[in-house]
């Protein structure tokens, strides 16, 4: 795999580019004073919505779900290298495989909760949670429902499925790295991991858990090892581990960030917002890099974000929610710097 193989893809996401909205659109929407107005503003984009869709929180789900299903459908298509898609995708497999046994063990109904995007098709999901089988997936995730199902019957706990597949999941996008070997892309999924680490210590720090509770929900994939990272959050130099990460500008949209960790306030979801903002700052520094795999991980992270940003502002607007507690949820515009 060389960088040019790539190049196919790579012009027509150039193209496909255009359709996100654009910052003047957003300041429209966040502005707009009723569902008509958001009609007309969305009506020429991938979202396109009627009023009657624009009042109804579930059609509004539907419509971005499907754009989204669109966007992952054409990278599988297009790109030379499906592990590359995967770095996203492969959210969904483990979501589904957690959903699958938790209906297999209690007999509820949570098909709704479903979501068909990723590289393996639901129904290749049901079999494997049904027969522990499977001669379309890889053997490692026909393992991981083995394996995770096994721990399920030692402890009876539905919450043996969350903190397996979970692991799973961070094993996978680790061999991801192995398999794709780019210097460019092992710190996204570094970012990816070690943000998921260090997560999961404030959390435990929030509900007053101690250490084997961080070194269980923790995974052992990341960058830096469990100890040294729970060291670093405790003894307050957090700040100093993410100054550490030297692939971005750290601009002013950072320092809060950084004061809040130098002072202990920093939150677990806060902590959130700075690993996306992180991981679209290094996709806009490395804008110019338009042969390799980049811009298909660029694209692919810019439609999450995009979905997200709308369903911030259309439900907010449907619920009533003031402009300005929309707009500090919301995370960075496709394209730009921040």
């Amino acid at each position: 795999m060389t960088t040019h193989d790539f190049s196919g893809v790579n012009t027509t996401i150039s193209v496909k580019e255009q359709y996100f909205l654009s910052r003047e659109e957003w300041q429209q929407l966040l502005n707009a004073k009723d569902a008509e107005t958001l009609s007309i503003i969305l009506q020429n984009s991938p979202y396109a919505m009627s009023v009657e869709q624009l009042s109804d929180p579930d059609k509004i789900e539907e419509v971005l779900m499907r754009e989204l299903r669109n966007a992952y459908r054409f990278v599988f298509e297009e790109s030379p290298q499906s592990e590359i898609v995967e770095i996203f995708s492969a959210q969904y497999l483990y979501h589904n495989l957690k959903v699958l046994m938790k209906m297999k063990v209690t007999g509820h109904d949570f098909e709704n909760l479903l979501i068909d995007i990723g590289k393996f098709p639901l129904d290749a999901l049901r079999h494997v949670t049904q027969t522990f089988e499977s001669s379309v997936l890889y053997p490692n995730v026909v393992e991981e429902v083995n394996r995770t199902w096994q721990d399920y019957q030692a402890y009876q706990a539905p919450e043996a499925f969350d903190v397996g597949f979970d692991g799973a999941y961070f094993a996978h996008l680790r061999h991801l790295d192995e398999k794709i070997n780019d210097p460019k892309v092992t710190p996204i999924i570094n970012a990816l991991i070690d943000f998921y680490n260090v997560i999961a210590i404030k959390r435990a720090i929030e509900l007053d858990r101690g250490h084997g509770f961080m070194y269980t929900m923790m995974t052992s994939k990341g960058s830096i090892e469990k100890k040294e990272l729970i060291q670093r959050v405790e003894q307050g130099q957090l700040a100093q581990w993410f100054e550490e990460q030297t692939h971005i500008y750290f601009g002013e949209v950072f320092k809060p960030y950084i004061e809040d960790m130098n002072n202990g306030t920093i939150t677990a979801n806060q902590l959130e917002h700075l690993r996306d903002a992180y991981i679209h700052q290094y996709f806009f520094e490395n804008r110019l890099d338009a042969q390799g795999p980049l811009l298909v991980l660029k694209y692919i992270f810019g439609k999450e974000n995009e979905i997200n940003n709308l369903r911030l502002v259309l439900t907010g607007h449907a619920n009533g929610i003031a402009k300005e507690k929309i707009q500090e949820r919301m995370g960075a515009i496709y394209g730009e710097t921040i």
